[in-house]
Formats: structure tokens, sequence, C-alpha cells
């Protein structure tokens, strides 16, 4: 069944600031709507999945509502920007991520012209 699903970002690595420790992994997919992400879990071909995964492996399933925030990062924050084919074990039908590197953490990106993108970052390091 295919809800219209595509994966937003995934991997990344993730820092516990309050609460227990940090997923080893995260993965965000994006549906078109939240009545559609709810049809995908209800649906026949995802339980037979489930079957298998409550035996492989442990994990925590958030359903969240974006509000389309600009994520804001401060150019002066910015250590270093590349390409990767996969980033944090995350693989998207052979899109090249973005990845914009700051102290703390690596961010990665689904952008239109990652060259693009790399000559504008690096020329606002440059100033």
């Amino acid at each position: 069944m295919n809800q219209g699903v595509q994966e937003a970002a995934g991997g990344g690595a993730a820092e516990a600031v309050e609460g227990g420790p940090p997923p080893k992994n995260i993965i965000v997919a994006e549906f078109p709507s939240m009545e559609r992400l709810r049809e995908w879990y209800a649906s026949p071909e995802y339980a037979e999945a489930l079957k298998h995964r409550r035996t492989a492996l442990d994990r925590r399933l958030i359903f969240v509502t974006l509000t389309g925030k600009i994520i804001d990062i401060p150019s002066a924050e910015i250590t270093g920007v590349r390409e990767a084919k996969v980033f944090k074990t995350s693989v998207r039908g052979g899109r090249s991520h973005l990845i914009v590197q700051i102290p703390t953490v690596e961010i990665g990106f689904y952008v239109a012209s990652n060259a693009d993108w790399i000559n504008a970052i690096t020329s606002l390091r440059a100033k």
C-alpha cells in the first residue's frame, strides 16, 4: 500500500538533552497527511511487517505534524558542507544528500542542486 510516503531525513546523529539515551538512528518519513499515515499504519501490509519488527529491533515510533518552520542555521556556525550518496546509513533512491556540518552535528538535506548550495554556503563561510 503506497501512501505517498517518502523519506524526508534519516540516520542523523542524535543527542539526548533530557530523558533517556538517544536512539542510534532516526528516520523521518513524510506522508501527504496524518490521515494517510494512519491508513499506512493500519494497513495489512504494515501489519505483516510489524510481526517481524517486534522481534527484530527495538524502536520508538512517533507521529508528528510538521509546522513548516524553517531550519535556521547561522552561517557562523557552519564548519563544513559536502555532498554524500549515503548519510548516516540513509539512502534515498540514488539521490545525494547535501550535508551541512556544525560543531555538534551533521544535518542532511535534499535540495534541487547540491552544487549550487555548496557554492553558496562556501561563499558565505569565506566572508
